[in-house]
């Protein structure tokens, strides 16, 4: 009986998803498949993992109310996109607004680039009228999908400037063009698999009138009838409510940015080879924001891993950003510890500069989150090459105790480092907890150590976007990430079992 009645209760619950993925409301979209959508240009039932209908009728339901936009991706890092249009034909342009990183503009009213139709569909503006569209609060755009008949492409959206071309969407149809299919990578929109973005879209008219027309029309996905009626806006401006635009998980095991807490189920540890590979690490944090360029924020990852020879692996894969400052691993691995690096003066170097938060010019502290009081600190630098050491946390007037220089190793965007747990007072099957921080020390004169708001362990809450510079950074409770350590008798038990 008990099984019927969860048969029954899960029938109904995936009848009722399948029903919420085309309702003409702002949807919520699950990916639950590893596969992705062939992209060939023809939308086929079943193809697709969700999708979402859209509202409105103003240019003949192109993507209006009868129409269907569907999402899905794969675990290789794939994202698709399929449009069923309505009774309309896609004569005019598309736009496919895309929420997955920091930052981001909250609206087109500042947007110039009117180089093409494309960029025009993006920016909402051409030489001669615009509509302007403010996206819904907590929306606010990184990239955008352009896409016509005949081109579809990918752009990384800039405010006052020339948008970034990223790639080409591949924008194929079937014959006759009842629908449209895109593809694109995850990491163009600087996501793995298993992260989350929002989108919402848009559909005008850029072409007639010599090509200096926008004139937009009434039909939207991801947004509501009563915030956008019946009745084109034209060159007028449309303002989105809260909640107006479709959010959708993609399918993959990544975390979120923020703290994680990773278990080490792995005998052999990481290989210091400069070179991440898949399933070398026990596990990774993503972190957040972008203030230096991404390269310790949102596109970035750091892994860790442990082995029971008794080593203690970090790793990281750096964002778009060049690595030109100094990152540091404050490690939480013993009794005591500090609680913040107000008592932290050591100024010997960049790396010791930032681990203390301090130069001669003055200081950018670092408040820690109760629970965290880390003991040892890595300094990592890749001026010159890469270099890490790691430090025992002294209170002035002492200085750092430098403990040892980390093995270490570099290739393209990945650095592998390594150290003896020993080092930091740990034994195999201890917990660790790590945060990772990155700024300018400015060692040497121009100001106090200027921190940036790229964090690894720390919660987007806590350190919102926009630089904290040389002002202090106060950390929340949880504001770390979380390593258990290979345990040798735990593994023996497994191995026994099995």
């Amino acid at each position: 009986m008990t099984l019927r009645c969860n048969f029954i209760v899960f029938t109904v619950l995936a009848l009722f998803c399948a029903l919420v993925g085309a309702t003409a409301e702002p949807v919520s979209l699950v990916d639950t498949t590893p596969g992705t959508a062939t992209h060939d240009g023809t939308v086929s039932n079943g193809e697709y993992v969700a999708s979402s209908s859209g509202i409105n009728s103003g240019f003949g339901d192109v993507m209006g109310s009868n129409s269907l936009l569907h999402v899905d991706s794969s675990l290789g890092g794939k994202l698709n996109f399929g449009l069923e249009p309505g009774a309309g034909s896609l004569n005019d342009m598309g736009v496919i607004y895309i929420d997955s990183i920091s930052g981001g503009v909250d609206g087109t009213a500042g947007l110039t680039d009117t180089g093409d139709v494309h960029r025009r569909m993006i920016s909402g503006t051409s030489p001669t009228n615009s509509s302007d569209l403010s996206f819904a609060p907590g929306f606010k755009a990184d990239y955008a999908i352009a896409f016509s008949t005949n081109y579809g492409g990918l752009w990384r959206i800039n405010a006052g400037g020339s948008h970034d071309s990223i790639n080409s969407v591949s924008i194929t149809s079937s014959v006759p063009s009842v629908s449209w299919e895109m593809e694109l990578n995850l990491s163009d929109i600087g996501l793995l698999p298993g992260h989350a973005f929002k989108y919402v879209t848009s559909h005008a008219n850029v072409i007639s009138g010599g090509g200096d027309e926008f004139y937009r029309s009434d039909e939207f996905h991801g947004v509501t009838h009563s915030t956008v009626p019946s009745g084109n806006p034209g060159t007028n401006a449309v303002t989105l409510a809260s909640g107006d635009y479709n959010t959708f998980r993609t399918y993959g095991s990544a975390p979120d940015p923020g703290p994680v807490t990773i278990k080490d189920r792995r005998a052999e540890g990481a290989t210091v080879d400069g070179t991440i590979d898949s399933g070398e690490y026990a596990g990774f944090s993503v972190g957040i924001n972008s203030g230096f360029g991404n390269v310790f924020g949102d596109q970035s990852q750091v892994y860790v891993d442990s082995s029971v020879g008794g080593t203690l692996n970090f790793a990281f894969r750096k964002g778009p950003g060049d690595f030109n400052d100094v990152a540091v691993i404050y490690i939480d691995s013993t009794d005591g510890g500090f609680t913040n690096t107000l008592v932290l003066l050591d100024r010997g170097d960049r790396e010791k500069c930032m681990i203390s938060g301090d130069n001669n010019d003055g200081a950018s502290e670092l408040m820690f989150g109760p629970g965290f009081a880390p003991d040892y600190a890595i300094g990592i630098n890749s001026g010159g090459g890469l270099y890490a050491a790691l430090y025992k946390l002294r209170e002035l007037p002492a200085s750092l105790l430098y403990q040892a220089q980390l093995t270490s190793a570099q290739l393209g965007s990945d650095y592998e480092l390594s150290l003896a747990m020993t080092d930091i007072g740990a034994e195999r099957g201890d917990t660790i907890r790590y945060l990772v921080t990155y700024g300018n020390p400015r060692y040497g004169g121009g100001g106090p150590p200027f921190r940036s708001d790229e964090f690894h362990g720390v919660a987007g809450s806590s350190v919102t976007s926009g630089n904290p510079g040389t002002n202090t950074v106060v950390l929340s409770t949880g504001d770390f990430n979380t390593f258990m350590t290979i345990d040798p008798a735990a593994l023996s038990t497994i191995l026994t079992i099995r």
